[in-house]
Protein backbone atom coordinates (compact mmCIF):
# COMPACT_ATOMS: atom_id res chain seq x y z
CA UNK A 1 0.00 0.00 0.00
CA UNK A 2 1.36 3.40 -0.99
CA UNK A 3 -0.03 6.63 0.46
CA UNK A 4 1.47 10.13 0.33
CA UNK A 5 -0.04 11.07 3.70
CA UNK A 6 0.29 8.05 6.01
CA UNK A 7 3.28 6.47 4.26
CA UNK A 8 3.96 3.09 2.67
CA UNK A 9 3.12 -0.37 3.97
CA UNK A 10 4.39 -3.72 2.69
CA UNK A 11 3.46 -7.19 3.97
CA UNK A 12 4.92 -10.54 2.92
CA UNK A 13 3.26 -13.65 4.36
CA UNK A 14 3.61 -17.42 4.04
CA UNK A 15 1.31 -20.07 5.49
CA UNK A 16 1.11 -23.83 5.93
CA UNK A 17 -1.97 -25.90 6.83
CA UNK A 18 -2.23 -29.57 7.74
CA UNK A 19 -5.07 -31.84 8.81
CA UNK A 20 -5.33 -35.36 10.20
CA UNK A 21 -8.40 -37.59 10.58
CA UNK A 22 -8.37 -41.20 11.75
CA UNK A 23 -11.28 -43.04 13.33
CA UNK A 24 -12.49 -40.77 16.17
CA UNK A 25 -9.53 -38.37 16.15
CA UNK A 26 -9.36 -35.05 14.30
CA UNK A 27 -6.51 -32.52 14.21
CA UNK A 28 -6.01 -29.34 12.20
CA UNK A 29 -3.12 -26.88 12.32
CA UNK A 30 -2.22 -23.61 10.58
CA UNK A 31 1.17 -21.92 10.73
CA UNK A 32 1.70 -18.43 9.31
CA UNK A 33 4.67 -16.04 9.15
CA UNK A 34 4.34 -12.34 8.33
CA UNK A 35 7.01 -9.76 7.63
CA UNK A 36 5.74 -6.19 7.59
CA UNK A 37 7.45 -2.92 6.74
CA UNK A 38 5.95 0.54 7.09
CA UNK A 39 7.55 3.92 6.54
CA UNK A 40 6.71 7.61 6.44
CA UNK A 41 8.77 10.78 6.26
CA UNK A 42 10.08 10.42 9.82
CA UNK A 43 10.77 6.74 10.46
CA UNK A 44 10.71 3.16 9.23
CA UNK A 45 9.13 0.33 11.22
CA UNK A 46 9.57 -3.41 10.75
CA UNK A 47 7.60 -6.23 12.36
CA UNK A 48 7.85 -10.02 12.30
CA UNK A 49 4.87 -12.10 13.41
CA UNK A 50 4.37 -15.82 13.90
CA UNK A 51 0.84 -17.25 14.15
CA UNK A 52 0.04 -20.86 15.05
CA UNK A 53 -3.50 -22.28 15.34
CA UNK A 54 -4.33 -25.84 16.48
CA UNK A 55 -7.61 -27.71 16.97
CA UNK A 56 -7.90 -31.27 18.26
CA UNK A 57 -10.81 -33.55 19.14
CA UNK A 58 -10.99 -37.19 20.20
CA UNK A 59 -13.93 -39.43 21.10
CA UNK A 60 -12.84 -40.95 24.42
CA UNK A 61 -15.88 -43.26 24.59
CA UNK A 62 -19.41 -43.12 23.17
CA UNK A 63 -20.44 -40.60 25.87
CA UNK A 64 -17.38 -38.34 26.18
CA UNK A 65 -15.41 -36.28 23.67
CA UNK A 66 -12.24 -34.29 24.37
CA UNK A 67 -11.86 -30.89 22.67
CA UNK A 68 -8.59 -28.96 22.62
CA UNK A 69 -7.39 -25.70 21.11
CA UNK A 70 -4.04 -23.93 21.15
CA UNK A 71 -3.55 -20.54 19.50
CA UNK A 72 -0.21 -18.70 19.71
CA UNK A 73 0.99 -15.41 18.31
CA UNK A 74 4.41 -13.79 18.66
CA UNK A 75 5.05 -10.37 17.18
CA UNK A 76 8.41 -8.57 17.35
CA UNK A 77 8.82 -4.90 16.40
CA UNK A 78 12.03 -3.15 15.38
CA UNK A 79 11.19 -0.19 17.66
CA UNK A 80 11.76 -2.22 20.81
CA UNK A 81 10.01 -4.54 23.26
CA UNK A 82 7.36 -1.95 24.15
CA UNK A 83 5.82 -2.43 20.69
CA UNK A 84 5.85 -6.24 20.72
CA UNK A 85 2.62 -8.21 20.89
CA UNK A 86 2.00 -11.75 22.18
CA UNK A 87 -1.06 -13.95 22.50
CA UNK A 88 -1.76 -17.39 24.01
CA UNK A 89 -5.09 -19.22 24.16
CA UNK A 90 -5.05 -22.78 25.48
CA UNK A 91 -8.40 -24.59 25.80
CA UNK A 92 -9.15 -28.03 27.26
CA UNK A 93 -12.73 -29.24 27.30
CA UNK A 94 -14.86 -32.36 27.65
CA UNK A 95 -18.28 -32.69 26.05
CA UNK A 96 -20.67 -35.19 27.62
CA UNK A 97 -23.64 -36.49 25.65
CA UNK A 98 -24.81 -39.87 27.00
CA UNK A 99 -25.83 -42.37 24.36
CA UNK A 100 -28.67 -43.60 26.56
CA UNK A 101 -30.11 -40.08 26.90
CA UNK A 102 -29.61 -37.88 23.85
CA UNK A 103 -31.72 -35.14 25.44
CA UNK A 104 -28.75 -34.02 27.56
CA UNK A 105 -25.74 -32.05 26.32
CA UNK A 106 -22.98 -30.68 28.56
CA UNK A 107 -19.58 -29.03 28.09
CA UNK A 108 -16.88 -28.53 30.74
CA UNK A 109 -14.01 -26.28 29.73
CA UNK A 110 -10.79 -24.74 31.06
CA UNK A 111 -9.09 -21.85 29.25
CA UNK A 112 -5.73 -20.22 29.84
CA UNK A 113 -5.61 -16.80 28.18
CA UNK A 114 -2.71 -14.37 27.83
CA UNK A 115 -2.90 -11.24 25.72
CA UNK A 116 -0.30 -8.51 25.21
CA UNK A 117 -1.66 -6.36 22.35
CA UNK A 118 0.87 -4.41 20.34
CA UNK A 119 1.05 -0.69 21.07
CA UNK A 120 -1.58 1.22 19.10
CA UNK A 121 -3.78 -1.85 18.56
CA UNK A 122 -7.47 -1.04 18.83
CA UNK A 123 -10.10 -3.02 20.70
CA UNK A 124 -13.48 -3.90 19.19
CA UNK A 125 -14.83 -0.66 20.70
CA UNK A 126 -12.20 1.42 18.88
CA UNK A 127 -10.21 2.26 22.02
CA UNK A 128 -6.49 1.59 22.44
CA UNK A 129 -5.86 -1.82 24.02
CA UNK A 130 -3.04 -0.66 26.29
CA UNK A 131 -3.18 -3.32 29.01
CA UNK A 132 -2.01 -6.92 29.30
CA UNK A 133 -4.20 -9.76 30.57
CA UNK A 134 -3.55 -13.28 31.86
CA UNK A 135 -6.52 -15.34 33.01
CA UNK A 136 -7.71 -18.82 33.98
CA UNK A 137 -11.36 -19.45 33.05
CA UNK A 138 -13.44 -22.45 34.18
CA UNK A 139 -16.92 -22.98 32.74
CA UNK A 140 -19.74 -25.53 32.72
CA UNK A 141 -22.54 -25.40 30.15
CA UNK A 142 -25.52 -27.72 29.87
CA UNK A 143 -28.81 -28.10 28.00
CA UNK A 144 -31.71 -30.55 28.35
CA UNK A 145 -34.58 -31.21 25.93
CA UNK A 146 -37.46 -31.01 28.39
CA UNK A 147 -40.15 -31.19 25.70
CA UNK A 148 -40.06 -31.66 21.93
CA UNK A 149 -40.47 -27.88 21.58
CA UNK A 150 -38.55 -26.68 24.68
CA UNK A 151 -34.87 -26.93 25.67
CA UNK A 152 -33.66 -25.51 28.98
CA UNK A 153 -30.02 -24.65 29.59
CA UNK A 154 -27.64 -23.00 32.02
CA UNK A 155 -24.02 -21.84 32.11
CA UNK A 156 -21.66 -20.91 34.93
CA UNK A 157 -18.20 -19.46 34.35
CA UNK A 158 -15.49 -18.26 36.72
CA UNK A 159 -12.42 -16.22 35.76
CA UNK A 160 -9.43 -15.70 37.98
CA UNK A 161 -7.15 -13.32 36.19
CA UNK A 162 -4.71 -10.45 36.38
CA UNK A 163 -4.38 -7.18 34.47
CA UNK A 164 -1.41 -4.87 33.96
CA UNK A 165 -1.97 -1.36 32.63
CA UNK A 166 1.62 -0.60 31.61
CA UNK A 167 2.00 -3.50 29.18
CA UNK A 168 5.61 -4.64 29.65
CA UNK A 169 6.22 -3.11 33.08
CA UNK A 170 4.47 -2.44 36.35
CA UNK A 171 2.55 -4.62 38.78
CA UNK A 172 -0.24 -7.05 38.00
CA UNK A 173 -3.52 -6.52 39.84
CA UNK A 174 -6.19 -9.14 40.42
CA UNK A 175 -9.34 -9.25 38.29
CA UNK A 176 -11.92 -11.91 39.18
CA UNK A 177 -15.41 -12.32 37.72
CA UNK A 178 -18.34 -14.75 37.67
CA UNK A 179 -21.03 -15.27 35.05
CA UNK A 180 -24.35 -17.06 35.33
CA UNK A 181 -26.79 -17.68 32.47
CA UNK A 182 -30.17 -19.42 32.26
CA UNK A 183 -31.54 -20.12 28.78
CA UNK A 184 -34.67 -21.36 27.06
CA UNK A 185 -34.82 -22.46 23.41
CA UNK A 186 -38.37 -22.58 22.08
CA UNK A 187 -39.36 -24.23 18.81
CA UNK A 188 -42.24 -22.09 17.51
CA UNK A 189 -43.11 -23.48 14.10
CA UNK A 190 -41.50 -25.84 11.61
CA UNK A 191 -38.40 -23.79 10.75
CA UNK A 192 -38.37 -21.06 13.42
CA UNK A 193 -36.88 -21.02 16.95
CA UNK A 194 -36.56 -18.40 19.67
CA UNK A 195 -33.80 -18.32 22.31
CA UNK A 196 -34.15 -16.28 25.52
CA UNK A 197 -31.38 -15.75 28.09
CA UNK A 198 -31.12 -14.15 31.51
CA UNK A 199 -27.60 -13.14 32.57
CA UNK A 200 -25.78 -12.02 35.72
CA UNK A 201 -22.15 -10.85 35.80
CA UNK A 202 -20.18 -10.10 38.97
CA UNK A 203 -16.78 -8.37 38.80
CA UNK A 204 -15.26 -8.94 42.21
CA UNK A 205 -12.38 -6.45 42.12
CA UNK A 206 -14.64 -3.41 41.58
CA UNK A 207 -17.70 -4.87 43.36
CA UNK A 208 -19.78 -4.49 40.22
CA UNK A 209 -22.87 -6.59 39.50
CA UNK A 210 -24.79 -6.41 36.23
CA UNK A 211 -27.84 -8.29 34.99
CA UNK A 212 -29.85 -8.34 31.81
CA UNK A 213 -31.27 -10.41 28.99
CA UNK A 214 -30.56 -11.57 25.45
CA UNK A 215 -33.04 -12.67 22.76
CA UNK A 216 -32.49 -14.37 19.40
CA UNK A 217 -34.77 -15.62 16.64
CA UNK A 218 -33.48 -18.43 14.41
CA UNK A 219 -34.49 -19.95 11.10
CA UNK A 220 -33.38 -23.47 10.20
CA UNK A 221 -31.46 -23.80 6.92
CA UNK A 222 -31.42 -27.45 5.94
CA UNK A 223 -31.04 -30.12 8.63
CA UNK A 224 -27.61 -29.12 10.01
CA UNK A 225 -27.64 -25.35 10.38
CA UNK A 226 -29.70 -22.46 11.67
CA UNK A 227 -29.07 -18.72 11.34
CA UNK A 228 -30.38 -16.09 13.70
CA UNK A 229 -30.58 -12.39 14.53
CA UNK A 230 -30.63 -11.25 18.13
CA UNK A 231 -30.29 -8.34 20.51
CA UNK A 232 -28.09 -8.22 23.61
CA UNK A 233 -29.68 -6.03 26.31
CA UNK A 234 -26.50 -6.25 28.40
CA UNK A 235 -23.13 -4.66 27.63
CA UNK A 236 -21.00 -7.75 28.36
CA UNK A 237 -20.15 -10.97 26.54
CA UNK A 238 -20.44 -14.59 27.73
CA UNK A 239 -16.68 -14.78 27.05
CA UNK A 240 -15.07 -13.70 30.34
CA UNK A 241 -11.76 -12.85 28.65
CA UNK A 242 -13.56 -10.05 26.78
CA UNK A 243 -13.22 -7.02 29.07
CA UNK A 244 -14.45 -4.39 26.63
CA UNK A 245 -18.09 -4.11 27.87
CA UNK A 246 -19.25 -3.17 24.37
CA UNK A 247 -21.28 -6.28 23.45
CA UNK A 248 -24.70 -4.63 23.59
CA UNK A 249 -26.96 -4.32 20.57
CA UNK A 250 -27.75 -6.36 17.47
CA UNK A 251 -25.80 -9.45 16.41
CA UNK A 252 -25.94 -12.34 13.94
CA UNK A 253 -25.38 -15.94 15.07
CA UNK A 254 -25.03 -19.13 13.01
CA UNK A 255 -25.23 -22.58 14.63
CA UNK A 256 -24.14 -25.80 12.92
CA UNK A 257 -24.39 -29.41 14.03
CA UNK A 258 -23.27 -32.83 12.82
Amino acid sequence: ITDDIVGDFDRRAAGLSIGYVKNETRYASNLEFRREKSSDQNREDNRRTWLWRNNYSHLVDPNWRYLGRLNLSYSEASQGAFYDGNFVEWVNGFAYRPVANDKLNTLFKYTYFYDLPSAGQLSAAGSIANYAQRSHVFSADGAYDLLPWLTLGAKYAYRRGELRENRNSGSWFESTSRLGIVRADIHIVRKWDVALEGRILEVESVRDRRSGALATIYRHVGSNMKAGVGFNFTDYSDDLTDLSFDSDGWFINIVGKL
